[in-house]
């Protein structure tokens, strides 16, 4: 049995999650539990995390909680496949161009765009942009940095060809018309170039001694 709220539904998550409740740390809500919340707000409706959270009823905590498991199961599917196919239409570009990563489609679903670039941008080191380009001419995009370039004052330089935009220095959204991305490629990798020099663009790895 779960103990009662309000924790009995983070034990839940917990749970499904394999994790000890006891034990839960900073990490284990980044990288475990919180996931499996915000997948509700990508992929379906982020009231299911919010009667989750506000279940009193352990039967209502377990099915909210198991939809939750599934769709984010279904999240980190969806941002494979989508991070798969961008590098596979990407190809030599990824080597050839050290200080961006712009992948652009049809297919992916907005809820996964960010994690899309974030993927991205931890492999590759560089800025990153996912963007949908929809049927209505209209595209959507995500985008994550590195340390010591700010994304949203980079898009604040592209404003004009901007619908909105919005985020902090390292994670940022926004939209465009979708005859408007070759522009704001070109720009963004300019800005890109003249901001960050060649080396910030090298991970950086901690060995201890």
């Amino acid at each position: 049995a779960y103990a009662r709220q309000p924790f009995m539904p983070i034990q839940i998550l917990a749970h499904m999650a394999n994790l000890k409740s006891s034990r839960i740390n900073s990490g284990n809500i980044g990288f475990n539990i919180a996931p499996r919340i915000n997948a509700a707000g990508r992929l379906a409706h982020p009231n299911i995390a919010l009667w989750l959270l506000m279940a009193k009823d352990e039967a209502e905590a377990l099915k909210q909680a198991q939809e939750l498991d599934d769709l984010n199961v279904k999240r980190q599917s969806l941002t494979q496949e989508a991070f798969d196919e961008a590098r596979m239409v990407l190809g030599d570009e990824l080597e050839n161009n050290p200080f961006m990563v712009m992948a652009i489609s049809n297919n992916f679903p907005d809820g996964i765009l960010g994690l899309v670039a974030g993927k991205f941008s931890q492999l590759y080191h560089r800025p990153a942009f996912g963007i949908r380009i929809h049927e209505n001419g209209q595209a959507g995009g995500s985008a994550r940095s590195i340390n010591g370039f700010n994304i949203v004052a980079a898009l604040d330089q592209c404003k004009d060809i901007l619908h909105r935009y919005g985020g902090h220095s390292q994670a940022a959204g926004f939209s465009l018309d979708a005859k408007d991305i070759p522009e704001f490629k070109s720009r963004m990798q300019a800005i890109i170039e003249e901001s960050v020099a060649i080396e910030d663009m090298v991970p950086m790895i901690n060995i201890d001694a």
